[in-house]
């Protein structure tokens, strides 16, 4: 036994010498975070699915402690929490009452105790043993070795250690901001037939009856309510037995033994009664464990119980009973009760903006929905399992299919890859799956994942989900915010001479694909003379494609500097190594480590590079030059996607949806939520509309509800929700319309006059009709819907006029108005308002 833990505890230190997966996957979850500061649309379901990933790597680091505890705990006779004796350890654990588990076995005659407790202070558990010392009555010297590193809590429960030989005990283990807890129980199955000790300390309290009951242990699976197979002592093909006709046999051992001393008492305890019966109850030497047809398994209430032996005797004087110890045997059912699946990634609802934006299908059946990412092709969605079973490690398995409903109502398993398919068909030691999404699936797709138990196929749970639209068509992808800018295709297009004087690549290169080497040595803002140095990322992509990040918050501007950025771009200096048409080596770079990154590229490839020569045509072909690239925003164009109308009339009270998109808006990363995008009324610029600003208009509330990016195409979407206050500044109506402005946030609010094509704005009016959501224009009104010239002469001259107004819908809306007197009337929808000229509206 101590052997196995010694080698466990090797085996776990020797993991913390290397580069472990949780550094691993914290250096991914690094790059994520800076990810997320470049563009806003990140997927919530990817960093969901991260995260699950992370802690997996905590419980699975945590099991392994666990596990050694388990080893110790089974093979002991007693555990308790609190110190015995009020014995002092002196070793500084923590000694507060459920910290420390102490055990306590008898190994080869030889009695030990062990001690697992955390240190005062420190985030390491400790495991100690010593051994006692029958000669002279005392325990030796604790040998102490670290059992674990970052459990930064250990707690441990004995109340059930004496009546059911359960141990119980809490780790939680953290690491890298990140905390798993793990309860644990362990069934000390030494315990329920072990003695305490290997003899007893008082030879006259040695009872003159004992008995030994066999096996000790028993497993019992239960499949679609029938028991096809139990197990004696393990789960293991040694202890499997399949002759279950007439239940589960278990045996007395008798000592002293005699002809007529050879029986025993059997019963139950915490068994359902309903469901297990004993064979023979009083004195008999065996009894088999049965199970009645007249319940089901599946609602049998107790997943583990005790069989008890026990046996009284009279002495030979005819008076004295003596009691043997009594002796149990475990039994656990191996069942699964259920099975469930979700979504831990994707959409879990249909979302407005997929039909507002994009005409999007949903389905009635669906649970929940495929999400786009920011590569423009679907995330894959991972689905896990919740199983209810008993006994079972990861509930025993499961196998995976996945499936398409057809046009005609029918389900089938899908074969083909182009449209989803799973990464695995059966998972023994998880009980999760991911789908993966092809080309060809398209909104109004309806799947399902199914999983059936391995342990018992007639238990199957399914997951049924939809695929969300893919969004607008709108962009080039070729510029962006960032990360997914096309470095090979930049310096394809020779850059852009905004300063002069810059040497580019010359005509035999033609093909990005063929860039071998790449390194950006410094970046500037072109024409400027702000900060440089490293705020540029290159990677080459699974395509091998080459994706340059630019950091623009990097750059220490001014706000005059950050607006030639925008419009100047930024400079790059590169080293650039490359095959041309001719499949000679070319090497450009600034002088930047010319020789050192000249080096790197001929040791990289094998061959020196090639020297410039002249063609037959007499042309120069350079093998060895200068370069620069100036990279240069693309300009920002936000547009109307719903509704298309310049005007907006709402009613008081009430809501209007409006959607706008920017695209090729590559200016800043977004940094908190919907950021850059804003929304202004009366273009005053300082009533914007962001996370922790509220608008103080008197008229109308705006708010930001959704905000998503499709950084493959560049184009950014969001929607605002634009409310007429039910009760407004004195309760007037408005005369002339407000300006509702969105913006490219950063772009719009850089320049001093803001680029018209980073703007869209609507004139914005209160339906004014009392009882209606019309907008009927009165005598005071300015600017949209208001009367003409010839239709004020008109209605001032006391003729019947009439007038265009609009609804809350977007429609054109008829009305007649007049004078009489001193007083306007309007007739509309077969009635007529006179018009307040205190508040200006129509009154019924």
């Amino acid at each position: 036994m101590r052997k196995k833990v010694r080698i466990m505890m090797d085996c776990k230190k020797r993991n913390h010498k290397g580069f472990t997966i949780i550094e691993f996957l914290t250096a991914i979850a690094i790059v994520a975070i800076l990810s997320v500061s470049v563009f806003f649309a990140m997927s919530t379901s990817s960093k969901t699915y991260n995260r699950l990933s992370v802690e997996a790597q905590l419980q699975s680091e945590a099991q392994l402690v666990a596990n050694m505890i388990t080893e110790l705990a089974i093979d002991s006779f007693d555990a308790s929490n609190a110190l015995p004796d009020s014995t002092t350890y002196n070793q500084n654990y923590d000694e507060a009452d459920g910290n420390i588990l102490i055990l306590e076995s008898t190994q080869d005659a030889v009695k030990k105790q062990y001690v697992v407790g955390k240190k005062q202070g420190a985030d390491k558990l400790y495991l100690a043993e010593r051994t006692y010392n029958a000669t002279n009555d005392t325990w030796g010297a604790l040998t102490e070795s670290l059992l674990g590193e970052y459990i930064s809590g250990f707690s441990v429960d004995t109340s059930r250690v004496e009546q059911e030989n359960v141990l119980q005990f809490t780790i939680s283990y953290t690491k890298n901001g990140r905390t798993y807890d793990g309860n644990y129980q362990v069934l000390m199955r030494n315990r329920a037939y072990a003695d305490r000790d290997n003899g007893p300390e008082d030879p006259e309290s040695t009872p003159v009856i004992a008995l030994d009951v066999s096996p000790k242990l028993v497993y019992i699976d239960v499949v679609n309510n029938l028991v096809p197979q139990y197990y004696v002592g393990e789960v293991s093909s040694s202890g499997k037995r399949t002759d279950v006709s007439q239940g589960v046999k278990f045996n007395v051992t008798v000592r002293p033994k005699s002809d007529t001393n050879k029986g025993c008492d059997w019963r139950l305890k915490n068994a359902d009664t309903d469901m297990f019966e004993l064979s023979e109850t009083a004195n008999a030497e065996s009894t088999y464990l049965k199970w009645k047809d007249t319940k089901q398994f599946i609602d049998s209430p107790n997943d583990t119980f005790t069989l008890v032996a026990s046996k009284t005797i009279t002495l030979d004087d005819g008076e004295t009973t003596v009691s043997a110890t009594p002796k149990t045997a475990q039994v656990l059912l191996r069942r699964i009760k259920g099975i469930s699946l979700y979504a831990l990634s994707g959409s879990t609802q249909w979302r407005k903006e997929f039909t507002e934006q994009y005409g999007g299908i949903p389905n009635e059946e669906a649970q929940g929905y495929a999400y786009m990412g920011n590569g423009g092709s679907y995330l894959p969605m991972t689905v896990s399992a919740s199983i209810s079973s008993s006994n079972i490690e990861y509930g025993g398995g499961l196998k995976w299919k996945i499936m398409q409903k057809s046009a005609s109502g029918t389900w089938s398993e899908v074969t083909n890859s182009s449209l989803v398919s799973l990464k695995s068909s059966e998972t023994l030691t998880s009980t999760t799956n991911v789908v993966n999404f092809g080309a060809a699936v398209k909104n109004g797709d309806l799947y399902k994942v199914v999983a059936t138990s391995v342990f018992d196929p007639s238990f199957e749970a399914e997951y049924v989900f939809g695929i969300a639209p893919s969004g607008g068509s709108d962009g080039d992808g070729f510029y962006s915010r960032g990360y997914y800018t096309d470095l090979g295709a930049l310096i394809k297009q020779h850059g852009r001479d905004k300063v002069g004087g810059y040497n580019f690549l010359h005509d035999s290169m033609l093909d990005p694909a063929k860039i071998v080497y790449l390194k950006v040595l410094s970046v500037d803002g072109c024409g400027e003379e702000g900060s440089s140095g490293d705020k540029v990322k290159v990677i080459k992509d699974a395509d091998g494609n080459w994706r340059l990040f630019i950091d623009y918050d990097a750059f220490s501007y001014s706000g005059e500097q950050r607006g030639d950025l925008y419009t100047e771009g930024v400079l790059i200096h590169v080293a650039v190594g490359y095959y041309d048409i001719k499949g000679n080596l070319c090497f450009v770079s600034k002088g930047i480590d010319y020789d050192k990154n000249k080096k790197e590229l001929e040791d990289q490839e094998g061959r020196p590079v090639s020297p410039s020569f002249q063609d037959e045509n007499k042309k120069t072909w350079y093998c060895e030059q200068n370069y620069d690239a100036c990279y240069v925003p693309k300009a920002v164009v936000t547009t109307k996607v719903s509704p298309v109308t310049d005007v907006l009339v709402v009613a008081k009270g009430k809501s209007q949806s409006v959607t706008a998109k920017t695209a090729y808006y590559n200016i800043v990363s977004p940094r908190n939520g919907m950021y850059y995008f804003g929304a202004y009324l009366n273009d005053m610029k300082n009533n914007l509309v962001e996370p922790g600003k509220s608008s103080v208009n008197p008229y109308f509330e705006v708010n930001m509800t959704s905000a998503y990016g499709d950084t493959n195409k560049y184009v950014d979407t969001a929607t605002i929700e634009l409310k007429a206050k039910a009760v407004s500044a004195q309760k007037k109506y408005l005369t002339s319309p407000m300006t509702l402005r969105l913006a490219a946030n950063d772009y719009y609010l850089i320049n001093i006059t803001p680029d018209q094509n980073s703007y869209t704005s609507y004139d914005v009016l209160i339906a004014n009709v009392e009882g209606t959501d019309a907008y009927i224009a009165g005598p005071k009104a300015t600017g949209a819907l208001a009367w003409s010239s010839e239709q004020a002469t008109n209605i001032e001259a006391e003729t019947k006029t009439k007038v265009i107004g609009q609804n809350s819908a977007g429609a054109s809306v008829e009305a007649t108005v007049y004078k009489e007197g001193k007083k306007y009337y309007c007739v509309y929808g077969g009635r007529t308002y006179t018009y307040n000229l205190t508040y200006n509206f129509w009154a019924d």
